[in-house]
């Protein structure tokens, strides 16, 4: 609804790629895939392409990103609010002996890590160059990390609410201080 309301002003920024975010926004917003098209927003859009590692959003938020694996590329967000340190990190593919090394760097000390776990490590090779990690590897960045909460997150639309509560316990016999994200779930910080 902010979209529609000319009182609103959104700043959204996108990373360098073969489309500029304004042709990228036209794309998406096109009729014959959406209904509403650009010019049908009220409200002031900024849109902007990234050219530097850090965006300051603030004198108390910066926002750092880096690239990950994910066909069409990536990003995993370190968001550092007055020194509570949140880092994002999903649709993202680890490479298959290791793991991605931004990624970690990114996740360093943060106080919530949200990492994909689409997968299980089983289930990992038969689902390769789609762009998602498993469980145990999210559990395997935050321990190298030392992140202090992790949240399992972009979980695979076919497991139930029960297959997500065994996923969680079983997480959390390894890293304790993890969660499965819930719709409607809060953390504070």
């Amino acid at each position: 609804v902010p979209l529609f309301n000319p009182n609103f002003t959104f700043n959204m920024y996108g990373k360098k790629d073969i489309m500029t975010p304004n042709e990228i926004m036209d794309y998406i917003q096109n009729p014959t895939f959406w209904p509403v098209d650009m010019s049908m927003l009220n409200a002031t859009i900024n849109l902007n392409e990234i050219t530097q590692k850090e965006l300051e959003i603030s004198d108390n938020i910066t926002v750092t990103f880096t690239l990950h694996g994910h066909p069409n590329g990536a990003n995993t967000y370190r968001f550092n609010i007055n020194g509570t340190v949140i880092v994002y990190a999903t649709d993202c593919e680890h490479p298959t002996d290791s793991l991605n090394k931004n990624v970690i760097e990114q996740s360093k000390d943060a106080d919530v890590l949200i990492h994909d776990a689409q997968y299980t490590d089983d289930e990992l090779p038969s689902h390769k160059g789609w762009g998602h990690s498993s469980w145990q590897q999210a559990i395997a960045v935050a321990k190298k990390a030392n992140a202090k909460q992790l949240v399992l997150y972009h979980h695979d639309p076919y497991r139930s609410d029960e297959d997500m509560a065994a996923i969680e316990k079983e997480a959390q016999s390894v890293f304790p201080n993890t969660i499965a994200a819930k719709q409607g779930h809060t953390i504070i910080i």
